[in-house]
């Protein structure tokens, strides 16, 4: 029996590697745009987005000017999967290195440096000007629409059914594109929607999470650190191999995106990546056990919420044990939902 479904295994990724390069799809993310002109597959990639960039109009070929600021942009290479991990997409994303253009609006001309890998051989001194938008909101008689773009996925939602429907249409009738229906998973995130509210987790990673660092068999327990535990420098411990560890530390980091309850026992124990010790090893473990104890964890956003703010903040004065500085605290509710 052990035979057959070995065999079957490896029929299966046989099976999933002939599709993926029947495909023209790369398996493997380039860190660098050298490696990625060296794999069709991502060059591929490139000229869909730059042909997006160019059908869209989000930038124009402009002459430098003397005396403006240029930033530098860079390619972003990841695969696209699917709920399963397959991947079934290589997206090559352009993204400003310097400036996320995240807060506020801009009140001045934003130019560009040509991307590496395709300038202009005739026009190699020029700049592109414009900025590449990705949040939309739109409010009309009292309701609202917000449309997110993240390379090429848009999620939007709004509190009317029909501003929904057209811009759906309209998205449709100017662009190519499909609709994959109620959104039920976006970076990451698993996403479920009720008639009472919606919850994110990130169930799928923590899984993965468990199984990578071998915790199947680990012991559970209830708390992600325990309360008579106090972390310090530790000067006179044991050092340990701090790739394990920051391998780890930043696994955690972003599972606290759908876990709060995670969040400050992290941190603590990122404080001590630079010169680790077994005490602070000890108490990592601790957090990826409870990771494993609640794999199903996240957050619950309620629809039958008021709409009064709250914030709630706390002080340990002089809690850390090295140098008796204070930590804080604070979050923020509308209603009884989190929202940071």
């Amino acid at each position: 029996m052990n035979e057959l479904i070995l065999r079957k295994r490896i029929v299966d990724k046989c099976v999933a590697n002939f599709v993926s390069y029947s495909c023209y799809l790369s398996q493997v993310e380039p860190k660098k745009v050298k490696e990625a002109l060296k794999d069709e597959s991502w060059v591929e990639a490139m000229h869909d987005e730059l042909l997006q960039f160019q059908r869209n109009d989000v930038w124009t070929l402009v002459p430098r000017l003397e005396g403006e600021h240029i930033i530098g942009i860079k390619w972003i290479f990841r695969n696209r999967t699917d709920e399963e991990g397959n991947v079934i997409r290589n997206k090559a994303r352009l993204m400003d290195a310097k400036t996320a253009f995240l807060n506020g609006l801009l009140k001045e001309d934003v130019y560009v440096a040509q991307p590496k890998g395709f300038i202009d051989p005739y026009f190699s001194d020029h700049v592109l000007g414009k900025a590449d938008q990705t949040l939309f909101i739109k409010k009309e008689d009292g309701e609202l629409i917000v449309a997110q773009v993240y390379v090429d996925d848009i999620i939007f939602g709004s509190t009317k059914d029909e501003l929904v429907h057209g811009f759906s249409k309209l998205m449709q009738a100017e662009f190519k594109m499909s609709m994959i229906g109620e959104l039920t998973h976006f970076l990451g995130l698993q996403i479920r929607q009720q008639d009472s509210g919606i919850f994110l987790s990130q169930f799928k990673y923590a899984k993965n999470l468990v199984k990578k660092f071998g915790l199947k068999s680990a012991s559970s327990v209830r708390t992600p650190m325990s309360p008579n535990v106090k972390l310090t420098v530790d000067l006179l411990g044991k050092s340990v191999d701090p790739s394990l560890y920051r391998s780890m530390i930043g696994s955690l980091l972003y599972l606290t995106a759908s876990r709060p309850d995670i969040s400050y026992s992290v941190g603590v124990c990122a404080r001590y990546h630079a010169n680790l010790k077994e005490s602070h090893m000890t108490a990592l473990k601790r957090i990826r056990k409870y990771v494993k104890t609640t794999t199903d964890f996240g957050v619950w956003y309620s629809k039958d919420a008021n709409d009064v703010l709250t914030g709630y903040s706390d002080v340990d004065w002089a809690g850390n044990a090295d140098d008796r500085k204070s930590t804080s605290w604070g979050c923020f509710y509308v209603g009884n939902n989190l929202v940071s």
